[in-house]
């Protein structure tokens, strides 16, 4: 009989970025990923629950006017959130097939930088450069489908919500769509 069970689990995907005008517009497809370390009492427990850290990184229309003594800015302002938080997912079992629900709350960083040739020295720089750390929360539902005694793969999908106020370039909520395939591998804890 197995006793508890940890899986570690990645997860790589797109997420929706949200504009915030008038300094951030133009947002573009962000790539988002997940790791997280879960603990469920068995391996068809209906409730799992650990540790989240969610990643994701995109771009917006560059606003920032560069400083005169500065050439060839970038295009767009780069910009990404990473985020540590716990999960709480329900799961109900249909043979190898389990369906997920869940939620989180997260302690996010999202930061923001452009960049430009600073003349003469023709040496790239940061002229933009911005950060916040902020609450965030998230929702989420998928599939898994277990493929080996101590693996499943799946899908995700979710919205995350978060505020960030960056400077210049301005803040507010941020949020959006989310959507990631997955791999969990699972560990017994004990066995007997």
């Amino acid at each position: 009989m197995s006793g508890p069970v940890v899986a570690v689990i990645g997860g790589l995907g797109i997420a929706g970025g949200s504009d915030q005008p008038p300094g951030l517009v133009d947002a573009s497809l962000q790539f988002s990923s997940h790791v997280e370390g879960v603990v469920a009492a068995d391996r068809d427990a209906p409730i799992a629950a650990g540790l989240s850290v969610m990643f994701a990184t995109g771009s917006y229309d560059n606003t920032q006017p560069p400083p005169s003594f500065t050439s060839n800015p970038d295009e767009r302002i780069s910009f990404r959130r990473g985020g540590i938080g716990l999960v709480i997912e329900g799961r109900l079992p249909l043979g190898p097939v389990h369906l997920v629900a869940g939620a989180a709350p997260y302690l996010v960083l999202t930061e923001a930088k452009a960049s430009a040739i600073v003349q003469p020295v023709l040496i790239p720089a940061d002229y933009f450069s911005e950060s916040d750390v902020s609450v965030g929360a998230e929702v989420r539902a998928g599939v898994d489908v277990r493929v080996d005694a101590r693996a499943l793969v799946g899908v995700r999908g979710g919205w995350t919500w978060y505020s960030a106020h960056l400077g210049a370039a301005g803040g507010g909520t941020f949020g959006g769509p989310w959507a990631e395939l997955r791999i969990a591998v699972e560990f017994d804890t004990l066995s007997r």
